[in-house]
């Protein structure tokens, strides 16, 4: 069988490059020699299979498929750290300086920032240790050379069923070392090459999806060729093209490897002799290249001329050439060649025992009997034989092992023991044995003596990396298992992962809950902290994990849902991808936009993490997109990323997830990983709807492998409590308060924030008239031009302003937090400052990097301040001065006809950015989430965002090296409050319009024609297994479409077909990013082109408006019935079916059709980017704002207008329409819906039909998840009499768009006017804007004029601050929040401020009534009894530092408790009930005892008892 794992010493890779120098692609070679490296073949003396499907159902196997899916998570993979330091130390040929005089790791001696890395010692002849190095990676054994031995070895093949013939026997040990080109050549033959594997499957992704779809397996399924000889990188012939000597095929462009076949007497009758050439061209299609070698009366005929092919690659490709060298001057034959060995081949030989070890314990080749159960468990030690035919490894494999399953079990905290193994070596003569990590009492045998069956070893396993599998074998030993593990032919089966049920880690830290931080108490979990790191530093190679991501990780691993607050820059994504390797599974993780997930994908790959990948719209084809789906039900995957609109994809995604549950071996999800959590909140009630189901989908569609619920991993770094509370509600996390994990501070005091006022002519900052209005009129384009004007002058700027603040922080945190968030480490500046600020652009001296990077975000993708403009502009200045390297990057835009091409343009300039190849990127918010990038020093916003957690997630791209960066924002507030309003309307619609759009739903649904839906139809029954759909183009201002697009649903094209004369129809195949082969494009559009040329009637063609209306593109809308209907048909409890929902109803092709009768064109596109407005008078003025007529009057005609305000709210768009669906799905009409997108529709199923007590009791149970019990059942109750409605359901409907529109459409406007506001007060140099937004993160109520002022900055307070707060939680001063939002910013406030002030009572009131609050609201089971007790301590504790004021009497103290009773009675009686019960009477008692105390022990010289003084 094949197993996969291989560790790589990282600090070599770039020697390496420079040894494979010849290589015209020395990078991809490495990449692919080292990815087969990782290949490798185990053999047993008795059945050594793959487990059965049911093994990790045994509670010990999770953590040995924990340890498995660890060490193959990358082939290869990093080696780890003290595997490295050993290896590097042992074996590079200069001085090394890792250890210190006790043999351990010194970690500053090779750490760079918290990075770990080993700069290697310069060596002399760097050249020749490279070349050696090069080599060293070209595995053989120049130990088997021709004679008796080898044509014993090869005659038993056949006596092993590997050969047919004695004619294959002698081809393998004669006529190829004589006729093939060397004599070494037999060595890579492998025998019975099974044709599957060969023409339809490879390990590299690009070549597996060509062979799929060239592959012609057809006959040949069950058949094996002869023999093949694999290439682990391809070699490009350079007479491609052209016959080879004693060849009839043609050298392809890329050669994979060779095929030989023997062929007997019967292969010249012509039947076989087709089957021979169909089976040839098959081979040749996947780049191998066949060469036959007839027999006849067991003689070859032309054998030499015949195998000239083979003699032409034996001496023309690179790899042969390598081959050569190890075999004729050994390596095994000099000290630096033995060295070159142990540094490259060295890691993969440990990976290999490490992994095979693993698979004996999991399948049971090492009994379960033999291994203890506990730590009191004492079996006879486990006894172990590796015969090392070659490079060292076991000492350090086993080592290694032990000590990886010793820090997971310990991690796992059930206190099972390792095995004990008794290690006995037999080395190879050749080499030392380690003498760094190495296996305490390993036997190491002298050279010659052999293992003997007398020693009774449990399992022996006979290694060597530089032999393939058949030319030597493991000693038989009576009574053991013997593995004979060699170096794989090529690779012939996936990499699996396997899954196991979710480990339930204890945890790492405990919560302290009157102070809200995490600590680590126990010895047990200090010492489980300390292994955390250590896996931190061999994986990700970080000398230890940052502040705040130590809880979230320990709540993750116990298998909790969690949801993690770190600021930008602290490593959340460490988190979910260390808690992923450390689960039995896979991990769905959840990302909002495209570069966040390339990113995320390259980052794991950088970290030697390959077994990951993605599903978005820029995974163009049905191949593609199938074969990473079939990737993640076959449990080849750790992490798959995704966008949420994935999950509600039924075909393409939940049907794959369905299959999961039941595959074989099942395979589970660990986590679904929600990044960027707060587009829960900010994006799912704007304009994708998905991420309102999203916790509700993951939960349903993401089965673990015990079918418990999936834990949720949410991360964000820009949430604020309002956020946070809303992302609490929508992932249904809101009854637990323990899942939330927060930093002390989201602090980032080496970013600097500045306000830039860009204004013209007249217009001064904050000049607003009696109303409140700006006084100037102000436009946009002279702004932006401005703006574009500052922007230059700004970039000159930039270097002096980072030197003058270089190493210093912009506000200093709160003195209890720790003094790491203090630290702002300098950055190096570039060349000397006398260059500046063109030197500030520049390459770091002797590289091609560049030194420093700057982020530009604009609002849009077009116009004056739009990303295109903007690059344009930054394009000019690079050419003109500055040195610019700028790249762009924005979301799709679908009116580009060259949408592709950009696509491919902004992945390619996003990984040149990441890569310090480009220092200035242009983009809009899309790229504003997850970019990790240590060297941006600045970001530039051409305007202010649409809230302060857009604005410190986007400016949080800079200083992630934690050295100091620039954050500015070119302000005007006129045009940026515009700006930001335009799309605010667009998100939130008026409320009369959403109205009309649910009762368009309710009621009658409406449709559009189904523009192409005829050809489209044909198309798909014509290529099932493309996907195919026939969209029109009309370019803008045309009034007829020019082209007509096929593509796919993400948008790659199969071609064009030009309309603009449809009797004369032309098709163009797409040749830039095409949708599939050559051949099928030409497929697709001529059977488009003869069914348009075939329509009907012939009239069709006669003009360009017949072939539009005959394509279905002028036809009327149509109409279903709405929901309502539906219901009244069915009994309550009844489910009234599905339902199919078109994304749009046609109106705004009717208004397209009105404005063609005015000779005014439109395009459905402009007239959907207008369509948010608020009123249809806006409405019809943002559509004409370019419409200039005959007369110069600009506008549309008055008649235009009346039809565009009147067919306004009629409008349903793609998000009316997704939002409507939430809404029906929170008041329980709907219970789920999918959507198609090739097809433009949502399938909505129906929920059973409700009752009208049933409806109410599912609008209050909405309703409270926002406001208190009691507040929620008010509003339902009221309902009925407050709103207007036909229907039950269209009242409730009202209620439900009251409640939002003062709920979250408020709070959106509110997040505008904050963020302008921040601006305003920017302005003013004595004010701190990195301080206000560390304030504003933690809570509203920690700002400055609330709390901080009314307790003089906690050195006061009084009983008026308490009823102050009290009152706040109902109405608020900011008029926004219902009660449970504003108590939970209260309790973070009180958190903080107690910090500071802990005898402040205000705070401890305050704190223990949001605590009680959002504790006795939850069901009893969910009770966290321990915050319970701590608000009692802290209303004690409150109420004595009242006492201690000495302001009130005994009497007066008791009233202030019973009015506080009452008070906090309002939100819930039970509050009241337990101050009563919990505080008033044992508070009296303390008071009484305190004074009796007091006064014992004045007057009376009494010494009160203990019992009595406590």
């Amino acid at each position: 069988m094949q197993l996969q794992a291989g560790y790589f010493i990282e600090e070599l890779e770039l020697i390496l490059l420079e040894g494979a120098i010849s290589s015209n692609q020395a990078k991809i070679d490495l990449q692919s020699l080292l990815h087969e490296l990782s290949w490798f073949e185990v053999h047993g003396s008795t059945l050594f299979n793959a487990t059965a499907s049911d093994y990790d159902a045994v509670d010990t196997h999770a953590i040995w498929t924990v340890a498995a899916n660890l060490i193959m998570r990358g082939l290869p993979t990093r080696a780890p750290l003290s595997l490295a330091a050993a290896v590097l130390s042992e074996n590079w040929p200069a001085k090394t300086t890792w250890f210190n005089e006790s043999g351990q790791l010194d970690y500053d001696a090779f750490d760079e920032r918290g990075s770990l890395r080993f700069k290697l010692p310069a060596v002399d002849k760097p050249a020749e240790w490279a070349s050696l190095l090069w080599r060293a990676l070209h595995p053989l054994d120049p130990k088997i050379q021709p004679g008796q031995a080898l044509n014993r070895q090869v005659a038993r093949w056949r006596s092993d069923g590997l050969l047919d013939s004695k004619a294959e026997q002698d081809f393998a040990a004669l006529l190829l070392n004589n006729y093939g080109g060397d004599a070494y050549l037999t060595q890579l033959l492998l025998p019975q090459t099974q044709l599957s594997g060969l023409l339809s499957w490879s390990a590299n992704e690009t070549e597996h999806l060509r062979r799929e779809k060239e592959g012609r397996l057809g006959d040949f399924v069950a058949q094996a060729a002869d023999f093949s000889i694999s290439f682990p990188y391809p070699w490009q012939p350079e007479n491609a093209g052209l016959k080879p000597e004693g060849s009839r095929h043609v050298w392809p462009n890329q050669v994979n490897g060779i095929v030989l076949e023997v062929d007997g007497p019967h292969h010249i009758e012509d039947a076989q002799a087709q089957k021979d050439n169909r089976r040839d061209s098959a081979v040749l299609a996947a780049n191998w290249f066949p060469i036959r070698l007839p027999v006849a009366n067991q003689n070859f005929t032309d054998a030499a001329q015949l195998l000239s092919p083979l003699r032409e690659i034996v001496s023309e490709n690179p790899y042969f050439a390598q081959l050569s060298a190890n075999y004729h001057q050994p390596l095994l034959d000099s000290v630096e060649g033995l060295s070159a060995l142990q540094l490259t081949l060295g890691p993969l030989a440990v990976a290999r025992v490490q992994r095979t070890l693993l698979e004996a314990l999991i399948n049971g080749t090492i009994s379960p009997k033999r291994l203890p159960t506990t730590a009191n468990d004492q079996p006879r030690p486990l006894r172990l034989a590796v015969v090392e035919r070659d490079v060292p490894c076991a000492q350090q494999g086993v080592a290694l092992l032990l000590e990886l399953l010793e820090r997971l079990y310990k991690l796992e905290g059930k206190h099972k023991a390792v095995p004990v193994i008794e290690l006995h070596v037999f080395p190879a003569a050749a080499f030392h044995q380690p003498t760094r990590l190495t296996h305490p009492g390993t036997v190491v045998m002298e050279h010659g003596i052999a293992p003997s069956a007398d020693d009774e070893y449990d399992l022996l396993l006979d290694v060597s990396i530089l032999q393939r599998s058949g030319f030597s074998q493991a000693p038989v030993l009576a009574g053991t298992q013997s593995l004979t593990i060699r170096t794989a032919h090529s690779p012939c089966q996936a990499r699996r992962f396997r899954s196991a049920p979710l480990i339930e880690y204890p945890p790492l830290v405990d919560y302290d809950p009157a102070h809200e931080t995490y600590e680590e108490k126990t010895p047990g979990q200090k010492e489980r902290c300390r292994i955390l790191e250590s896996l931190v530093q061999d994986i990700f190679r970080k000398r230890t994990l940052r502040l705040g991501q130590l809880p979230i990780i320990s709540r993750g691993l116990q298998g909790k849902s969690v949801l993690g607050l770190l600021p930008t820059g602290g490593g959340k994504s460490l988190t979910f991808q260390l808690a992923v390797l450390l689960q039995p599974g896979v991990a769905l993780v959840v990302t909002p936009i495209k570069s966040l997930m390339q990113d995320q994908y390259e980052g794991l790959v950088r970290n030697w993490i390959d077994g990951v990948t993605y599903l978005n719209s820029s995974v163009i084809g049905r191949q593609l997109k199938d074969h990473r789906l079939r990737q993640l039900r076959e449990g080849e995957l750790l992490f798959l990323f995704i966008s949420p609109e994935r999950l509600v994809i039924k075909e393409d995604f939940r049907d794959h997830l369905d299959r999961m549950r039941t595959s074989t071996p099942q395979v589970g999800f660990t986590y679904c990983v929600i990044d960027e959590a707060h587009c829960v909140s900010e994006w799912g009630h704007d304009f994708r709807t998905p991420y309102l189901k999203l916790g509700e989908n993951a939960r349903r569609f993401c089965g673990t492998y015990s079918g418990k619920e999936v834990p949720l991993y949410g991360l964000t770094a820009t949430a604020s409590f309002d956020v946070l509370a809303d992302v609490q509600r929508e992932l249904h996390l809101d009854e637990d308060q323990s899942a939330i994990i927060r930093t002390a501070t989201m602090a980032r005091p080496e970013l600097h924030v500045r306000i830039v006022p860009v204004m013209i002519g007249n217009q001064e900052v904050g000049a607003e008239d009696e109303e409140g209005e700006a006084t100037a009129e102000v436009d946009s384009k002279d702004v932006g031009n401005a703006k574009h004007e500052r922007l230059e002058k700004l970039l000159t700027e930039v270097p002096a302003a980072l030197l003058a603040l270089n190493g210093q922080p912009s506000f200093i945190p709160a003195a209890d937090e720790p003094r790491e968030n203090t630290i702002v480490t300098p950055f190096t500046p570039p060349p000397p400052f006398e260059a500046w600020p063109a030197g500030f652009y520049a390459s770091t001296p002797n590289t091609t990097k560049l030194a420093q990077a700057g982020l530009i975000f604009c609002p849009h993708r077009n116009g004056t301040i739009g990303v295109r403009q903007v690059y344009t502009n930054l394009e000019a200045l690079g050419k003109r001065g500055l040195a610019l390297k700028t790249g762009y990057f924005m979301g799709s835009d679908d009116d580009s006809v060259t949408k592709e091409d950009d696509q491919l343009k902004m992945q390619k300039m996003q990984t040149q950015f990441v890569n310090s190849e480009l220092n200035v990127m242009v983009a809009t918010k899309a790229f504003g989430m997850g970019i990790d990038k240590p060297n941006v020093r600045f970001t530039v916003h051409y305007g202010y965002p649409g809230s302060i957690e857009s604005f410190v997630q986007e400016a949080g791209r800079a200083g992630r090296d934690r050295a100091v960066a620039l954050n500015y924002i070119l302000y005007n507030p006129t045009v940026d409050f515009k700006t930001n309003n335009f799309f605010f309307e667009r998100s939130f619609k008026a409320r009369k319009q959403e109205v009309r759009v649910l009762h368009e739903l309710l009621t009658l649904i409406t449709f559009p024609s189904q523009e192409c839906s005829a050809l489209n139809t044909a198309l798909g029954e014509a290529f099932p297994d493309q996907e195919i759909t026939a969209r029109l183009y009309t370019r803008k201002g045309a009034k007829w479409p020019e082209a007509l697009y096929l593509q796919t649903a993400e948008g790659a094209k199969y071609g064009r077909i030009v309309v603009s004369n449809p009797q004369n129809l032309l098709g163009y195949i797409e040749d830039k990013e095409p949708a599939a082969e050559p051949v099928v494009l030409h497929q697709v559009i001529n059977t488009a082109i003869a069914f348009l040329m075939g329509m009907k009637p012939v009239e069709a063609r006669s003009t360009s408006k017949a072939f539009v209306e005959a394509l279905g593109c002028g036809v009327a809308p149509g109409s279903i019935e709405g929901i309502l209907p539906r219901l009244e048909r069915v009994q309550h409890g009844e489910r009234p079916g599905e339902l199919i929902v078109g994304f749009s109803n046609g109106t705004i092709r009717e208004l397209c059709e009105d404005a063609a009768r005015f000779n005014i064109l439109f395009t459905e596109k402009e007239l959907e980017k207008h369509a948010g407005a608020t009123s249809g008078s806006g409405f019809a003025s943002a559509a004409g704002r370019d419409i200039i007529s005959a007369e110069g009057q600009r506008g549309l005609p008055t008649e235009l207008v009346k039809l565009f305000e009147k067919k306004h709210a009629r409008i349903r768009l793609e998000a009316d329409t997704a939002r409507a669906i939430h809404r029906l799905c929170l008041l329980g009409v709907i219970e789920d819906y999918t959507i198609q997108y090739t097809e433009k529709t949502f399938r909505v199923v129906l929920a059973p039909k409700q009752t009208p007590e049933e409806l109410r009791d599912t609008f209050q149970r909405y309703l409270a998840r926002y406001t208190t019990p009691e507040s929620a059942k008010a509003q339902a109750e009221a309902v009925l009499e407050n709103q207007k409605g036909q229907s039950l359901i269209e009242k409730y409907i009202g209620a439900l768009l009251d409640f939002n529109d003062t709920e979250i459409r408020a709070k959106r406007e509110r997040s505008i006017i904050e963020m302008g506001a921040a601006c305003d007060t920017g302005l003013n140099p004595n004010e701190n804007l990195s301080e206000y937004f560390d304030l504003y993160f933690n809570s509203k109520y920690a700002r400055h004029q609330y709390l901080p002022t009314d307790t003089q900055q906690g050195k006061y307070f009084d009983q008026n601050t308490i009823w102050k707060y009290l009152n706040f939680m109902v109405e608020p001063p900011d008029r926004t929040g219902k009660e449970r939002d504003n108590i939970k910013h209260l309790r973070g406030a009180c958190s903080r401020l107690l910090a500071a002030s802990p005898h402040n009572g205000a705070f401890l009131l305050l704190g223990a009534f949001s605590t009680l609050f959002l504790e006795l609201t939850k069901h009893p089971e969910d009770q966290v009894q321990s915050l319970i007790e701590s608000a009692q301590k802290q209303l004690f504790d409150g109420f004595l530092s009242y006492d201690k004021l000495g302001t009130m009497t005994l009497t007066e103290l008791v009233t202030f408790v019973q009015e506080f009773a009452r008070a906090t009675g309002r939100y819930d009686t039970r509050i009241g009930d337990y101050v009563t019960a919990n505080i008033e009477e044992p508070l009296q008692l303390q008071l009484h005892t305190r004074w009796l105390t007091d006064f014992t022990t004045r007057f009376c010289n009494i010494i009160p008892s203990p019992a009595l003084a406590h």
